[in-house]
C-alpha cells in the first residue's frame, strides 16, 4: 500500500470510528441479500487494506476517488467494500457504495 493509501486509510477509519458513515441503497441490499450487518462492514474497514482506487465517475468524492478495502468481516469471512469520503449535510464522512462477501478466485 502506498503512504498516500495509507493516508487516505487512516482518514476512512477515523470516519468509521467516529460513526461518520452511511450506506447507500445499492449497498444496503448488497448486505441485506447476503445476510450481512453494518458491523461487517465497519469491522472489514477497519481490519482491511485498500486494495484499489479510481476515478470517482460521479464527482462527488472529496479527493475525487473511490476505494475499494478488502478485510474481514465480523465473522472473519474476506469481505470487499467500495465507498468514498464525501461532504454530508454537516461535516464529511464516508459513503459505502458496494458491500459484499469477497469470492475467492
Amino acid at each position: 500500500m502506498t503512504r498516500r493509501a495509507a493516508c487516505v486509510l487512516t482518514r476512512i477509519r477515523r470516519l468509521i470510528r467516529t460513526k461518520r458513515w452511511k450506506l447507500t441503497g445499492h449497498a444496503l441490499g448488497d448486505l441485506a441479500d447476503n445476510l450481512f450487518e453494518r458491523r461487517d462492514v465497519e469491522s472489514s474497514i477497519l481490519g482491511g487494506a485498500i486494495t484499489k482506487s479510481e476515478p470517482d465517475e460521479l464527482g462527488v468524492a472529496t479527493d475525487g476517488l473511490k476505494h475499494t478495502i478488502v478485510g474481514p468481516s465480523s465473522a472473519n469471512l474476506p469481505f470487499v467494500t467500495t465507498g468514498k469520503i464525501v461532504q454530508g449535510f454537516d461535516d464529511i464522512e464516508y459513503l459505502v457504495i458496494t458491500a459484499c462477501e469477497r469470492s475467492e478466485q
